[in-house]
């Protein structure tokens, strides 16, 4: 009797995953678009170099020059 429980439980557990993995993929399907290929075609339009922005560490101007702008350590307390 304990045993036909014990199958008839596990039975109903997989039956239920079973149908919660189906009701997600529908869901999915559902909810998401399809996927489509962009295709990405260049500007004709030269970017004259003034205009370019880049980022850097290294200071450019003052008595600092040419030296990194941000400490070796996460924090200055780590200093001696």
């Amino acid at each position: 009797m304990i045993k036909s429980m014990l199958v008839l439980l596990i039975f109903a557990l997989n039956i239920c995953s079973l149908i919660s993995v189906l009701i997600f993929a529908v869901d999915v399907i559902k909810w998401h678009d399809k996927e489509k290929r962009v295709k990405i075609t260049p500007s004709k339009q030269s970017v004259p170099p003034e205009k370019i922005v880049t980022e850097s560490e290294v200071t450019e101007v003052g008595d600092d020059d040419g030296k990194y702008n941000t400490s070796a350590f996460l924090g200055s307390g780590l200093q001696s």
